[in-house]
């Protein structure tokens, strides 16, 4: 029942400094008009959640490791009660029309980028999270860097790239061999053959870094290291624009065939786009883990 006449009155009280007008009749006319009067009084209204849109946060991915041999059971779980998440697996941005929307467990059996987004009636849709979550079939029983990688001494002998240690998104956490330049060529042993149809490196995407996809991907297999054929070339795709940072996977399928060995040579991006910040540098590639299957 307050009115602004009454609040008018308190001019009286000279060490008056804060008046809150929660839950009354006062008006953001009559507001204004109380701040011209007591100038140095804050009059505060509160919070008016009727003509409030909040924005949901993300969805939270949930499972048991980000690495799987044969599947992967993946649960999308949201806090705020009446919210529908929205998912992809197919790389493409989820949206609240098209997109499935989640209802129990995904089950993941090849190598899959998963995107989940929450939308609410009277709500601002979440922004989208992204996972990438691998396939490894085969575990290499050892592998060599050849040239090109830039990493601590110590894994010289490429155990980061088969550790099954995936790395935070954080390019300085230790866990990325890193190169440019120069292509980078490695090597994966296995004691007895395996018959495998594709190899996924797990890459970082930080553009703002320089850190790009690679420009060209090669994978040669064979029985030794001395009989090597070329099993496919793969170019991916570059960014166009600055963009957020993730970690991405380079494909390469190839028919299927036995082999002991396979040899991968990556090469980094010779020169950033003329839309980058350090255009015409050398781009950089982080990898962390490769994939047979």
């Amino acid at each position: 029942a307050v009115t602004p006449d009454r609040i008018l009155s308190m001019g009286n009280f000279p060490s008056l400094q804060l008046v809150y007008l929660w839950n009354t009749a006062i008006t953001q006319t009559d507001l204004g008009m109380l701040e011209k009067q007591h100038r140095k009084v804050i009059f505060n209204r509160g919070f008016d959640g009727d003509s409030t849109v909040i924005r949901l946060s993300p969805p939270l991915l949930i499972a048991e490791t980000e690495m799987f041999k044969i599947s992967l059971p993946v649960s999308i779980k949201h806090f705020i009660k009446g919210a529908t998440i929205r998912y992809t697996l197919d790389g493409t941005d989820p949206d609240s029309v098209r997109s499935p929307e989640y209802s129990q467990p995904l089950l993941l059996s090849n190598n899959t980028m998963l995107r989940a987004k929450a939308f609410k009636k009277g709500w601002y849709s979440s922004d989208i999270v992204r996972h990438y979550y691998f396939k490894q079939t085969y575990l290499p029983d050892s592998a060599l860097l050849i040239s090109g990688a830039s990493v601590h001494k110590e894994f010289k002998d490429g155990r980061l790239l088969i550790d099954n240690d995936k790395s935070e998104i954080n390019f300085s956490s230790g866990k990325w061999v890193q190169f440019s330049g120069k292509p980078m060529e490695c090597l994966l042993f296995f004691n007895n053959p395996v018959r495998a149809t594709n190899i996924t490196l797990s890459i970082l995407k930080d553009i703002s870094a320089a850190i790009m996809p690679p420009s060209k991907v090669e994978v040669w297999g064979g029985r030794d290291k001395a009989h090597l054929r070329l099993l496919k070339t793969v170019t991916p795709l570059q960014p166009t624009k600055m963009d957020f940072r993730e970690i991405l996977s380079v494909e390469c399928n190839f028919p299927p065939s036995e082999n002991k060995v396979f040899k991968i040579v990556v090469w980094p991006l010779k020169k950033l786009p003329d839309w980058h910040q350090n255009k015409g540098n050398d781009g950089r590639v982080f990898m962390d883990e490769i994939f047979v299957n």
